[in-house]
């Protein structure tokens, strides 16, 4: 895993300064590590919406879900290249479940708490700052559902839940210590009576930045 993860790194920076040749318009190509790029310090807070779709067997139960949240997030001090930065959040969120009529639940709302890591690469592109910040989650849902056709599920009960989230965030020249995020979202997660809560679809947010490197 460790190799993969070097190679990848590696790949980039390589692709970087092919990309990145002197005498190219910085309107049109990529550049990755771009110095244009603000590099954010200490913490930042943001807001965010999901929207997410069941796959598999938890799709023949609850095809939908929606809703919302917050977050706290914080760049670990470490030694990588320029631009380039760890860190961690933590999530609060809310999601409603919409089941299907026929399904064994009738209603579930959801109440999350999450701890993700994140590795963040800014690139330029098409003279706009952007930056790609993967992100890997863990945390317990904390289900509030109603049970029907014979279902078992009633009342509270918990589960752990697994999240990947490659964001994309785009840096407004004129407000740089705001993001604007888009990302694809999975969640994963073993449901009672052997359904696994398995989900994929989107997340929009923004994000508030306190700090902000000289």
């Amino acid at each position: 895993m460790k190799k993969k993860l070097l190679t990848f790194i590696a790949a980039l920076l390589v692709a970087g300064n092919l990309l990145a040749e002197d005498g190219q318009d910085t309107e049109s190509r990529l550049v990755l590590f771009s110095d244009d790029a603000p590099r954010y310090t200490e913490l930042a807070v943001g807001v965010f919406g999901t929207n997410q779709y069941g796959l598999g067997g938890w799709g023949d139960f609850a095809p939908v879900m929606a809703g919302g949240g917050v977050s706290v997030e914080y760049i670990l001090p470490a030694f990588l290249p320029k631009n380039l930065d760890l860190g961690f959040s933590i999530h609060a969120d809310y999601a409603h479940i919409f089941p299907n009529k026929n399904s064994t639940l009738k209603r579930d709302d959801d109440f999350g708490a999450s701890f993700a890591v994140w590795m963040r690469l800014p690139f330029l592109l098409f003279g706009q700052n952007f930056a790609f910040q993967p992100e890997f989650g863990y945390g317990v849902i904390f289900h509030n559902a109603e049970g029907q056709n014979g279902s078992k599920v009633d009342g509270w009960y918990t589960d752990s839940v697994v999240s990947v989230a490659p964001a994309i965030r785009w840096i407004p020249q004129k407000l740089d210590a705001l993001e604007i995020e888009a990302a694809p979202l999975y969640t994963f997660a073993a449901e009672k009576e052997g359904h696994s809560l398995n989900q994929m679809g989107f997340r929009l947010g923004a994000v508030w930045h306190f700090g902000i490197a000289e």
